[in-house]
């Protein structure tokens, strides 16, 4: 289903002529680079109230004001939550602040603890948090710290708890056992240098992600070109050079200060990628709702998935994660793992300090 599709189905109004399709489309991509929210907001309400359609869609205000759940999560597509998500980002305010403020927990991945029979996993999570200055003249920083380990899930916890509730581990790593502890620790702020965004793809310096493109179509192109003149050359257009910008465009939208036009472009490069489905509805690690979209890739020697889910409601990034796995005759082997919580991303005034507790 593409963006003029989703328009018939929700209205069940006749196919558009090629003319109408053409037109309609242009408006769309408009509305994302149009240079003022009451620009973007005509050019949005004259492309016939797609991405406010599908964002009704996802969305219901029940009497007492607030938000309340998705009528049918699971029927929501990843484009129609991507439309959304875009529309949302292209009519967004120019945020003021004085820092570009991004709170994250990443899980490491699980280790198996414990003697047979009752053996189980535990993670390690660390809070970072970063504080990128507006004002270049202005010193940016980036605190950390060990929130500790503790049992994968509830039947995980159940075995801990049978077998004693232990407050430490060792776990072997490729430098030797490492002790876990279920501990955090105080945690630390430093001088951060944010002058460059985007390393594997070359990096971006501050002025190049103002001046990042707002057609959604050129900022596609410059991506994948980024990414093919990588150390490992993928051709745009290839499924492995899909997953890369799925990875960048999420990386940008997470991690990047940029103009809310751009990020409103990064949302449409993520709706034109082939293969991506929705999960349905889903929590993350702090029980907080969402809808899941994924990107997987399934042979008989390699599976890749790229997972992410997204607020219905703000149509905010919540969770990234990463799982490559390969299969042989001995099994299946874990290639890599990555597992990020998104608590908060936006300009703030607040002023920079150790990670708190969760």
């Amino acid at each position: 289903m593409d963006d003029l599709d989703l328009i018939r189905e929700v209205l069940n109004a006749p196919p558009p002529s090629a003319r109408a399709t053409v037109q309609a489309r242009n408006r769309l991509t408009a509305a994302i680079a149009a240079p003022n929210k009451t620009a973007r907001r005509q050019v949005l309400a004259a492309a016939g109230g797609l991405v406010g359609l599908a964002a009704l869609a996802l969305v219901v205000i029940p009497s007492d004001g607030r938000p309340g759940p998705s009528p049918r999560p699971s029927d929501i597509s990843a484009r129609d939550l991507l439309l959304a998500a875009a529309s949302r980002a292209a009519t967004a305010d120019p945020e003021s602040g004085r820092y570009w403020h991004v709170r994250s927990i990443f899980y490491s991945p699980p280790n198996k603890v414990g003697m047979a029979p009752d053996q189980y996993f535990i993670v390690n999570r660390r809070a970072f948090d970063q504080w990128i200055a507006r004002d270049p003249a202005e010193p940016s920083w980036t605190g950390s710290r060990n929130l500790g380990a503790r049992p994968l899930g509830a039947a995980d916890d159940e075995v801990w708890r049978r077998t004693g509730s232990p407050s430490s581990w060792g776990v072997s790593a490729a430098d030797g056992i490492v002790r876990r502890s279920t501990a955090p620790d105080r945690g630390r702020l430093e001088r951060l240098d944010p002058t460059h965004y985007l390393f594997d793809l070359g990096g971006f310096d501050r002025a190049e992600v103002q001046a990042l493109p707002t057609d959604v179509d050129r900022l596609r192109d410059l991506f994948t070109a980024r990414i093919a003149a990588g150390p490992d050359g993928l051709a745009p257009g290839t499924s492995n050079s899909d997953r890369r910008l799925f990875g960048s465009m999420c990386q940008l939208l997470m991690d990047v200060p940029a103009p809310p036009a751009v990020r409103a472009a990064a949302f449409m490069v993520l709706v034109g990628i082939t293969g991506m489905r929705s999960t349905g509805s889903m929590t993350d690690d702090l029980g907080r709702p969402g809808i899941g979209i994924e990107l997987a890739e399934h042979t008989t020697e390699l599976y890749e998935s790229h997972r992410l889910i997204v607020d219905p409601v703000t149509h905010l990034l919540m969770v990234s994660s990463y799982m490559g796995t390969r299969t042989d005759g001995d099994g299946i082997h874990p290639l890599k793992q990555q597992h990020r919580v998104i608590l908060e991303a936006g300009w703030t005034d607040q002023k920079p300090a150790v990670p708190a507790l969760y």
